[in-house]
């Protein structure tokens, strides 16, 4: 069964707000298969894990967005982790309840810009 995707409208200076609710979720356009898509319309991702761990892929072409940084803030209620990757399987970051990172594009890969732990 496809998860719904993401199709709100936003202006670039506001925060795009989501609960995720699929294994995988990507950022960017174009995926198929089960994923959400979550439509990179800010600069500024408030997402909630929605009950678990989630993993959340940047599929954006990072040479197209060089220089671009986004920040993801961990929304949870609770201990549920989000996973970010580029490619897929690999790593960039892992952002705890409350806590918000930031990536950035580089020449062929999304890099970590830094984690602010809760305090």
């Amino acid at each position: 069964m496809q998860s719904p995707r993401a199709n709100l409208a936003r202006s670039a200076m506001s925060p795009y707000t989501l609960t995720l609710t699929g294994e995988t979720d990507i950022v960017g356009a174009g995926v198929a298969g089960s994923a959400l898509v979550i439509p990179l319309e800010s600069d500024l991702l408030l997402l909630d894990p929605g009950g678990a761990g989630r993993v959340v892929v940047l599929q954006l072409d990072p040479s197209a967005h060089r220089g671009t940084e986004i920040t993801i803030v961990n929304t949870a209620d609770a201990a549920e982790d989000l996973t970010i990757e580029y490619p897929e399987n690999t790593t960039i970051l892992t952002i705890s309840q409350s806590e918000t990172g930031r990536v950035v594009a580089g020449d062929s890969a999304w890099y970590n810009a830094g984690l602010a732990k809760a305090t």
